[in-house]
Parts: C-alpha cells; sequence; structure tokens
C-alpha cells in the first residue's frame, strides 16, 4: 500500500521537476531570442523603435494571454431530465399576430405621447 503511495508521490515530483526545467529552459531561450531580435531591430532601426517594437510585442502577447485567462470555461450541458422536456412551438401566424400587435401598440404609443407633450 505505501510501496504505491511512494511510487506516485516520486512520478509526481519527477514530473514537476522536469517540468520547471523545461520552463527555465524555455524562458532562457526567450530571453536569448528576445535579445537577438532586439539587436537586429536595432541593427536596422535604431534602438529607440528596436525597444518600442519589442514593447508592443509583448504587450500585445500578454493581453492576448490575459484574454485567454479571463475566458468563463463552457457550461456543462443540461440535466437529460431538463433537456427532454418538450419546447413549445410558435406557428408562423402566431408570429406575425405578436409582431403585428407589437406594432399596433407602438403605433399607439406615439400617437398619445403626441398629443401630450411632456411637461
Amino acid at each position: 500500500m505505501f510501496g504505491a503511495l511512494r511510487f506516485r508521490i516520486n512520478l509526481a515530483l519527477r514530473r514537476t521537476a522536469f517540468g520547471a526545467a523545461g520552463a527555465l529552459c524555455f524562458l532562457l531561450g526567450l530571453g536569448f531570442l528576445t535579445s537577438a531580435v532586439w539587436i537586429g531591430l536595432a541593427l536596422a532601426y535604431g534602438g529607440l523603435i528596436a525597444s518600442l517594437l519589442m514593447g508592443l510585442i509583448y504587450c500585445g502577447l500578454g493581453l492576448v494571454l490575459v484574454a485567454f485567462a479571463a475566458r468563463r470555461p463552457p457550461s456543462p450541458s443540461p440535466a437529460p431530465a431538463a433537456a427532454a422536456r418538450p419546447v413549445p412551438t410558435v406557428g408562423q401566424a402566431d408570429l406575425i399576430a405578436a409582431f403585428l400587435g407589437g406594432l399596433d401598440t407602438g403605433r399607439a404609443m406615439a400617437r398619445r405621447s403626441r398629443r401630450r407633450p411632456d411637461v
């Protein structure tokens, strides 16, 4: 029993260590790539433009990542009992009648508001 638990703990620690080492290597590589891009831009356009472009690139990337982090996960699907309920259907004639009723009500309200000015 404790052997299996010890194995899982060692496996989790090994995955964590390799993941942390991989993240560190990735960040170091990103630093060197940033330096290389900045040197290339500085040679081509000057130091000010190179710094401006690198700042804009990293700010844009940061905004995209924050937008991804702020997304809400999709809502879970409804329970089967809720999905089995019949959905009321509306016929085309009912829809047209409702639209025309709303149109008549809106026109009546407009006529009424033209007769009595607001004080």
